[in-house]
């Protein structure tokens, strides 16, 4: 698949409809190359999170100046225009993924997205599929491709090994909050509560561009 940008923009404002948020309020950077070896093709990073070392290959490709002026102001989303091997009918479902993430930002507020994290960084990404936030996106993906994609391309998202994941029907938790901090072996739930945008941000997208990566770009550091 190649990542066209007009058809990201469409496919991003229908993800967003049915998750019931504001695709006005989202930027994306398409980066024009192949995701290296093992690593992911697209990322989510919440409005208060900075690009640092052990972000993602994707965003560290995106860089910081062009992340930053974004933050506490936007839904921030990173993908490899290049993605050998997958089918085109993958985009919807993969970016309703990641709206999922976007979703429970809004209804639990950085503090519990700062838990995930947390949870993320000592399970390992051979964990992540049982991560609760995951485990609550990938249903989210599931349901949407069973509505908008016909038999013959969900077979085709199946026989791809990327989303065995994406597609798998794994329990969502009752209650994904209280599964994360039991998890992590915490018990406050004080700081989890609806995130409102700050007062004075203006929503002006959804922005979509291709960039080159950055230069200093070095695969060889942090999280895949």
């Amino acid at each position: 698949m190649t990542v066209d940008p007009d058809r990201l923009r469409t496919e991003l404002e229908r993800a967003c409809e049915d998750a019931g948020l504001d695709p006005s309020r989202w930027v994306v950077w398409i980066v024009d190359g192949v995701p290296p070896a093992g690593t992911t093709p697209i990322a989510y990073l919440q409005p208060a999170g900075e690009v640092r070392t052990d972000t993602v290959i994707v965003f560290r490709a995106v860089g910081v100046k062009r992340a930053r002026p974004h933050r506490l102001a936007a839904h921030r989303l990173a993908v490899w225009r290049l993605l050998p091997g997958l089918p085109d009918a993958a985009l919807g479902p993969m970016l309703r993924h990641e709206v999922e993430h976007a979703r429970r930002w809004e209804r639990s507020g950085t503090a519990f997205y700062d838990a995930d994290e947390r949870l993320r960084a000592g399970m390992g990404r051979s964990g992540y599929p049982q991560l609760p936030t995951e485990r609550e996106a990938n249903a989210a993906a599931l349901a949407y491709a069973r509505r908008i994609l016909t038999v013959a391309e969900l077979a085709d998202l199946r026989a791809c090994g990327e989303f065995g994941d994406l597609l798998a029907c794994d329990p969502v938790p009752p209650d994904v909050v209280e599964a994360t901090l039991a998890l992590l072996g915490e018990t406050d739930v004080s700081g989890v509560r609806p995130q409102t945008w700050p007062q004075g941000t203006v929503a002006c997208g959804p922005l979509v561009e291709v960039v080159a990566a950055v230069s200093a770009l070095d695969t060889r550091l942090g999280s895949p």
